[in-house]
């Protein structure tokens, strides 16, 4: 997630400003260290981009990003929370500051309140709607989770496969399985590689009776993943099925 809020970060923030040429040069280089994994030069580049400008948020969201990369998951928190008290409107700030409390600190009752205020700061706010969407999940919450990625789904600003798979798994476990098929068909065929939504696809087709197609599915994911221990599994669950 930190990549593709990074991606973001950096789209809206040219639309809206134009940098001068020393800034826009220091954030080439600090982007060109972090895509060598050279995250110690990152950061220093964009804490001259501070020091440069500290009224752009953009920054320090970009330098807690990198901070996070590079395994300083503390200094990243501190990077948002500070960044939070100059700029206390900035959804992007909060919905960063949530991942850390969710992923790094297992703490999601802290990243909800982050997700929310994100939201109520930007209610079109895809992620935050997706990663409320995703705490539901982990607390079994089917259906209020459903709720969540289908608003995510509408809000996004683009293709975003990650929250339709996520939609797609929501609809199964909500036992709407044809729904559930329509948007895996579509995602096998942009993930042909992905073992999860092979695994996945499979269920919704055993769940619909399509017992073959199942079995084919995992025909072709064995075929090029045949130590997968997971489609291994649901390949012996079904062929024990049907005897």
């Amino acid at each position: 997630m930190f990549i593709l809020m990074k991606g973001r970060a950096m789209e809206r923030y040219f639309e809206h400003r134009d940098l001068p040429d020393e800034k826009e040069r220091l954030r080439e280089r600090a982007l060109a260290y972090c895509d060598l994994d050279m995250y110690r030069e990152a950061i220093a580049e964009y804490e001259k981009i501070i020091k440069m400008d500290s009224g752009d948020p953009w920054s320090y969201l970009d330098l807690g990003i990198c901070l996070g990369d590079k395994g300083e998951r503390d200094k990243a928190m501190k990077c948002y929370l500070m960044a939070l008290k100059i700029f206390p409107r900035n959804s992007n700030l909060y919905l960063n500051l949530g991942y850390c409390f969710e992923k790094h600190l297992k703490r999601c009752d802290m990243a909800a309140v982050c997700y929310e205020k994100a939201l109520e700061l930007d209610p079109g706010d895809e992620w935050a709607l997706n990663n409320i969407g995703s705490i539901l999940q982990k607390e079994g919450k089917w259906k209020e989770a459903l709720t969540y990625y289908e608003a995510a789904y509408a809000a996004r600003k683009g293709d975003n496969n990650h929250i339709l798979h996520n939609l797609a798994w929501a609809y199964y476990h909500c036992k709407n399985y044809k729904k559930a098929w329509s948007l895996y068909s579509k995602l096998i065929h942009e993930y042909p590689d992905r073992v999860s939504v092979y695994a996945d696809f499979t269920c919704v087709n055993y769940r619909l009776g399509r017992i073959e197609e199942a079995l084919g599915l995992l025909d072709n994911v064995l075929e090029q993943f045949p130590k997968n221990r997971h489609c291994r599994k649901l390949y012996k669950l079904i062929i024990k099925q049907m005897e």
